[in-house]
């Protein structure tokens, strides 16, 4: 018995405005609905109008009818409290279904308003064709597709609240992208799941027996779990085309008409238009009447990477071919073809043999480390390109690593936007096999997201050659330009948005979009010349970058040897601890620091011309300070530092941080923050408290470790915000964990802790102040101190988000929330104030001055 019922529709244009050819009931079917008539059949239909899954709600004005179908929207924003709103549509039948067929053609939600615009998919809603009644008597979803795996397919059948049968599949194509039959056969016994027509899951554990509701609707979710995070300030549709159910007294005797055939496919256009013989062109092929699945031939061979974007559009990646013309074929599954006579050519030595071979993106709210598999075995001699994106400006990345040993190095970051941090990594000539790449922070960071991707035919020994990053907000991001030095180069472009980009740049091959937007794309280039890469996004804020790589044979033969121009501050105490900036060329990551043949520690290699690192001990004098990195070569400033006796800020010195939450809440009573290291007894921490509104106080501050806190300043009151400062003196050392208590649920409460040595370990405190305001310049305002050796310690809470410290002020971090924690020392007496660059908003700004250990 065949059960398969597909309905197709016809698209067309009439005045510029899209339509559907409308599809018809199949036969046997007693309810069905093309929703072409323009508005709502309240005869079959209810428009629900209350509270939906996750706290949201539905509203009848969330559903469209203009383009000639359903068109659902889902909306999420901001409330006035900090929290997530969300609204979207549901339909329901006004009569209970039974056993029986039923089937949705629907297009999955994604950023596209029309039927057939390109779009993507984003965190944060659930688009679903099912089947309801009573608290889940009878649930069948069929499926459920979440915002954040949209490929991945929910097939779940319920039978009261607590008994439940789920199976997943992967879907063999986008489903945002564009329709698709999602059918459930109903009957006593079992439930039947088919996606165009095709059999993926059967379910006979948990099959209901209760007559339901047939519906439709599509939600929003802010859930680490189901559906994915909020994304704010984007609208997203789903789309349904028609709906059927077919009772199953008639399916036996009603068997589905076979589909309605296609025109065949047309091939217009392919670019570029030429590649060299050993293929691994990535080519973009226009025409009309594209399927999904379709295939794409040259010369008789056939592409890889096929990828059907849209009816009008096939990307695909070119096979190896004798020199020559050759015809360019797509052929859809329905084995009509379409044919571009002698419209590509192979020829001899153009762009040597660099081709894109795999790549995978994982995505994680917060995390200390992302690892990423890649689905493939790998092949020995290959590149591995690691783009590492996250969502503060706070974390560093530690390490790159993989299970196979390869040594990776930094390519280009890190480059920090409004929120926003990227950086590149790459392995040259890795080792072959199965392997799983994993991405250190030195902290928890926020919404980490790595896209890992292999190439092939680079050069083994010295395949960078330049790279280029840059930041903006809008809805076209462009890493800047630089000029590559060799012929046959890959240009490989990344992004990380604020919102979500919807597509690459002129020129680039998409290769990944990830769960949180961030995107990956390349294109081959033939000659030497200024290359720069773009993408579009939704507005908002990005950082786009971009790493050119030669082809195989045209490298130098090794990285060049690393060199040091300056290191900042250049003098320091002999008992260390001193935090440098040290600039230069050519450092790797994994690089090593010395001065005077004494090693440093905290080592980040922050860019290849930047390195912080924290000084170590050592004789009074001048001594060297050289960078060696991972191939053993060695670049020294001579004399470049100097160990001072005495002055010079004693012995002052910043150790480490930390903040918490790792995520934003929205209200909490308490917050507990751990120090990433052990701490070392006799030093400082200072505790900065930040939340967002002005009733609610600081019950206690303690920690782990039994230390004692005192205020230092504060609270300190501004519109909607409050901020206080508290220090330990003489601390025990050891893991400490610092918890803070409120006497209510704070909003939006942050804790930012710091470690300090070199303090008075009696009475530090010197002098403190705060203010409130709101623009750009947040400023606490001055004091005086007393003692010649003192830090100055700054802290801001912000409406939106600081972007940089004060002048001369160290930025020791800034949070998930957008609150920063800076310092200085200083040594002399003298009047003093905390500054710090906030996005134009409200501020509460602070400074806290602490004298050095006598």
């Amino acid at each position: 018995m065949r059960v398969t019922v597909l309905v197709l529709a016809t698209l067309f244009l009439i005045n510029g405005t899209l339509h559907a050819g409308a599809p018809v009931a199949p036969p046997g079917a007693t309810f069905f609905d093309n929703f072409s008539s323009g508005s709502l059949d309240t005869s079959k239909w209810i428009a629900s109008n209350w509270g939906a899954p996750g706290g949201g709600t539905f509203v009848p004005s969330y559903l469209d009818f203009s383009s000639g179908m359903l068109r659902i929207k889902v909306t999420q924003t901001y409330n006035s409290s900090g929290g997530i709103t969300s609204v979207g549509g549901e339909l329901q039948s006004k009569n209970a279904l039974g056993f029986g067929a039923y089937e949705w053609v629907i297009r999955a939600s994604s950023t596209s308003s029309t039927p057939t615009g390109s779009g993507v998919a984003v965190s944060g809603q659930i688009s679903s064709g099912f089947v309801f009644v009573n608290k889940s008597q009878t649930e069948i979803d069929s499926p459920e597709i979440e915002g954040q795996n949209p490929g991945t397919l929910w097939w779940t059948t319920w039978a009261g609240l607590t008994t439940k049968q789920s199976t997943s599949s992967q879907a063999a194509f986008a489903p945002e992208a564009g329709f698709h039959s999602y059918k459930c056969v109903w009957t006593s016994t079992s439930i039947k799941f088919y996606v165009d027509g095709v059999l993926v899951s059967t379910h006979t554990g948990v099959v209901p027996q209760t007559p339901a509701l047939a519906m439709i609707n599509h939600w929003g979710t802010n859930s680490t779990g189901w559906g994915g995070l909020a994304t704010p300030n984007i609208t997203r549709y789903m789309f349904v085309r028609s709906f059927s159910f077919i009772p199953l007294s008639q399916l036996s005797t009603n068997p589905p008409p076979p589909p309605p055939g296609n025109p065949a496919p047309t091939v217009t256009s392919i670019a570029p238009g030429s590649g060299p013989l050993s293929g691994g062109t990535a080519v973009t092929i226009t025409g009309t009447g594209f399927l999904s699945g379709a295939r794409v031939s040259l010369g008789g061979t056939a592409a890889t990477s096929v990828v059907v974007s849209s009816s009008s559009k096939i990307t695909a990646t070119t096979a190896a071919h004798a020199a020559g013309a050759v015809n360019v074929v797509v052929t859809n599954t329905d084995g009509q073809s379409g044919t571009l006579p002698s419209a590509y050519t192979y020829a001899a030595g153009t762009g040597g043999s660099i081709a894109y071979v795999q790549g995978k993106s994982v995505t994680q709210t917060s995390a200390a480390s992302v690892t990423v598999t890649y689905p493939s075995v790998q092949t020995a001699g290959n590149l591995n390109l690691v783009a590492v994106m996250w969502g503060e400006t706070t974390s560093t990345v530690s390490a790159v690593t993989d299970s196979k040993g390869n040594v990776y190095t930094l390519a280009v970051g890190p480059t920090q936007g409004t929120g926003l941090t990227s950086a590149i990594y790459y392995a040259r000539n890795i080792a072959g096999g199965s392997n799983t790449v994993t991405v250190t922070f030195n902290r928890t960071a926020a919404y980490p997201n790595v896209n890992a991707l292999e190439y092939s035919g680079l050069d083994a020994a010295s395949p960078l050659d330049v790279g280029a990053g840059a930041v903006g907000n809008g809805t076209t991001g462009n890493s800047g330009s630089k000029t590559t030095t060799s012929a046959n180069e890959l240009v490989v472009g990344v992004g990380n948005p604020s919102t979500v980009f919807t597509g690459p740049g002129t020129g680039f091959t998409n290769r990944m979009i990830n769960a949180f937007g961030g995107i990956a794309e390349d294109k081959i280039v033939n000659s030497t010349g200024s290359y720069n890469a773009t993408a579009t996004l939704t507005s908002g804020a990005w950082v786009m970058q971009m790493a050119a790589f030669r082809g195989s044979g045209q490298g130098s033969g090794g990285n060049p040897a690393p060199t040091v121009s300056s290191i900042v501050p250049s003098s320091g105490p002999p008992s260390g601890g001193t935090a440098v900036t040290i600039t230069g060329t050519g450092f790797q990551s994994g690089a090593t620091v010395s001065l005077g043949g004494t090693v440093a520690t905290n080592v980040i290699v922050t860019s290849s011309t930047t390195i912080t690192a924290t000084t170590p001990a050592h004789a009074a004098g001048a001594v060297n300070v050289a960078v060696k990195n991972t191939d053993a070569q060695t670049g020294t400033l001579n004399n470049g530092y100097t160990y001072t006796s005495s002055g010079g800020g004693g012995t002052i010195a910043f150790m480490q941080s930390n903040s918490g939450p790792a995520t934003i809440q929205a209200a909490n009573t308490t917050v507990a923050v751990t120090y990433t290291a052990a701490q070392t007894a006799g030093d400082t921490n200072i505790v900065v408290i930040g939340w967002g509104d002005t009733t609610s106080t600081i019950s206690s501050v303690t920690d782990s470790n039994l230390n004692t806190y005192a205020p230092a300043v504060g609270p300190t009151s501004g519109t909607g915000l409050r901020q206080s400062i508290y220090y330990a003196t003489n601390i025990a050392g050891g893991s400490t964990t610092v918890t803070v208590t409120f006497n209510q649920a704070a909003a939006y409460p942050d804790v930012r802790i710091l470690e300090y040595k070199g303090l008075d370990p009696t009475a530090p405190l010197d002098q403190a102040l705060g203010a409130g305001g709101t623009g750009a310049a947040a400023n606490s305002g001055s004091v005086s101190t007393t003692a010649a050796s003192e830090l100055i310690f700054g802290a801001g809470t912000s409406g939106t988000r600081f972007s940089a410290a004060g002048t001369g002020f160290t930025s020791r971090l800034i949070n998930l929330y957008g609150n920063i924690a800076e310092d200085k020392t200083v040594n002399a007496t003298g009047s003093y104030n905390a500054s710090a660059t906030d996005s134009s908003a409200v501020w509460v700004m602070q400074v806290a001055t602490f004298k050095a250990a006598p």
